[in-house]
């Protein structure tokens, strides 16, 4: 049996697709990080807390006077002259 083209067969409606948007999205970040580095000069006449610069260990310094032979010359001479 032959098909005519208008005898009552409907043709299946065009539905359009909807296809999910996709986005591609690069993001960078630069993260930049400075490093400060301050050497404090070193503990003579007072003990002080102080961080070695060898082991970065948080160290106590200890100060030690010691009499020289130039104070011992200075106390001779002012006995002597007195």
């Amino acid at each position: 049996m032959p098909l005519d083209s208008g005898a009552g067969v409907s043709q299946p409606a065009v539905q359009p697709v909807v296809q999910p948007a996709v986005q591609t999205v690069c993001l960078f970040v630069l993260i930049v990080s400075q490093v400060v580095v301050m050497q404090s000069h070193l503990p003579r006449d007072v003990s002080g807390q102080m961080m070695c610069p060898h082991c970065q260990t948080n160290v106590v310094t200890r100060t030690e006077h010691k009499f020289g032979l130039l104070t011992w010359i200075i106390f001779g001479v002012l006995l002597i002259i007195g």
